[in-house]
């Protein structure tokens, strides 16, 4: 779950809202686009993918992953999405106007109304080992960028005195 600022409350502190974000590596058969702001593309295999999900998206995600092995991921779990319909919100997020349930008209929908899309939603386990590879070097990855953001930095020049040196030992 990650925070998204979503305004100001009443007394002025800001409010935030969860959205659950899954990190993936598209594979062979993807055909659906990834987006940020204007670029767009059907992502080839291998690319890193992140699915964004709230609401009903979210809640599709937590029985989806209740029906796999209890509610246990592992790392190379393949996740399944298929767009049937779309639906746009109002400013309050209730539902405007009918499904929409044909590409153009999703297109013609204006960039600053906010538009769902929605469809099945599976996990199954990896059965491939190169693609498992794959999603755990890409895990791994992650996880060194996250310990790399949370290091302490130390200034250039500074001294540190012994504090730091190799214990010596005599033989």
């Amino acid at each position: 779950m990650e925070p998204i600022p979503n305004g100001i409350d009443r007394q002025g502190r800001p409010k935030v809202k969860q959205e659950m974000v899954v990190h993936a590596i598209a594979m062979p058969g993807t055909t659906m686009e990834a987006r940020i702001g204007d670029e767009g593309g059907v992502p080839a295999p291998g690319d890193r993918v992140r699915l964004i999900l709230k609401a009903k998206g979210f809640g599709e995600w937590i029985e989806a992953r209740r029906q796999h092995r209890r509610g246990r991921l592992n790392v190379g779990d393949v996740l399944v999405l298929e767009t049937r319909w779309a639906q746009q919100y109002d400013q309050d997020g209730n539902p405007k106007g009918p499904k929409i349930e044909d590409q153009a008209a999703a297109d013609a929908v204006p960039r600053n109304v906010t538009i769902g899309f929605y469809g099945p939603l599976s996990i199954r386990e990896g059965g491939d080992p190169a693609w498992i590879e794959a999603a755990e070097q890409a895990y791994r990855s992650d996880e060194a960028a996250a310990r790399q953001q949370q290091a302490i930095p130390l200034a250039d020049g500074e001294d540190y005195g012994d504090e730091f040196a190799d214990e010596e030992v005599p033989f």
